[in-house]
């Protein structure tokens, strides 16, 4: 539309920010089968819920249940993890790469399911989920359902008082996960990064090993929220899903340095993901928000 132009890359052409439409669907799919086929999982939700909650301190227990709960509830079929450079075939060096204690991961980001599935692909149970803000500070999200949350919600923009985490190194026994956009896109491309303080992260280079993880994820149309979404419509999209067609590829990255143009570079996993331009952050999301509602309220 061309009303969002300013909103969209001038290099590749995409707009980050805009919802992915979902295929058509039919009448008997939309209000009949979909709105059934929600009340049966929903009964399952709950209860493996309620486990989660419960084994959430023992992870051999709880990662099997996350990983069913994913499927049944969620639809994830497939979550694909490769290394760069190693053979798929080569499952040995492949979990060797897998996020473990002691490592900063830069990832990016584009759903409330995206925490989840990164939980699931390291070798531990204690991460760490951190956001660059607006101004590039680093924040904590409170654990898995505050990430969640965050995917669904509006960017804030914080005072310049507030300077946020200030060292790392009380991280250093777990997985640290940072969403270097600071937000979420419609996963067909990597944000401009806020202007991190990089120099404080590499002080920590003798207490953290830097690794990067592409996501991509589909379909985008279901699961990406580049936009704020209720927690009740994002969940009841994803419980009248017909097809247990979500899947997700990850792929991880050694970094030679932490460079932001390296670091998203590797995100972008040789192009499968577009960079967008220095123009396309969080202020720039937030006034894309603001038309966007006023559009559709006129619709």
């Amino acid at each position: 539309m061309e009303k969002f132009n300013d909103w969209r890359d001038k290099g590749t052409g995409i707009s980050p920010f805009m919802p992915i439409p979902p295929p058509n669907s039919s009448v008997v799919v939309k209000y009949i089968a979909g709105p059934v086929f929600a009340l049966l999982k929903l009964g399952p939700a709950v209860v493996l819920g309620l486990l989660l909650t419960i084994t959430w301190p023992v992870s051999f227990l709880f990662k099997p249940l996350l990983r069913l709960f994913l499927l049944l509830i969620f639809n994830v079929s497939e979550v694909e993890f490769t290394a760069d450079g190693v053979k798929r075939s080569n499952t040995k060096q492949i979990n060797a790469k897998r996020p473990k204690n002691g490592q900063i991961v830069f990832v990016n980001f584009s759903s409330p399911l995206d925490s989840l599935v990164l939980f699931l692909s390291s070798t531990s149970s204690s991460t760490v989920f951190l956001f660059a803000d607006s101004k590039g500070n680093l924040r904590q999200l409170s654990g898995l359902i505050d990430s969640f949350k965050f995917a669904l919600s509006q960017p804030i923009i914080y005072p310049a008082s507030d300077k946020g985490i200030s060292d790392l190194s009380k991280y250093k026994s777990k997985v640290v996960f940072i969403f270097a956009e600071g937000t979420t896109s419609n996963n067909r491309g990597v944000l401009a990064f806020p202007d991190i303080d990089f120099t404080s992260i590499v002080a920590k280079k003798d207490s953290f090993h830097f690794r990067a993880v592409s996501i991509k994820s589909t379909p985008s149309s279901l699961i990406s929220t580049p936009i704020p979404q209720s927690l009740s419509s994002f969940m009841y999209g994803l419980l009248s899903h017909l097809s247990y067609d979500v899947k997700y590829k990850l792929k991880v990255f050694d970094l030679p340095d932490l460079k932001p143009a390296t670091i998203r570079e590797k995100l972008s996993n040789f192009g499968t993901l577009k960079l967008t331009g220095q123009d396309l952050d969080i202020n720039k999301k937030l006034s894309f928000i603001t038309t966007y509602n006023k559009v559709n309220k006129r619709l």
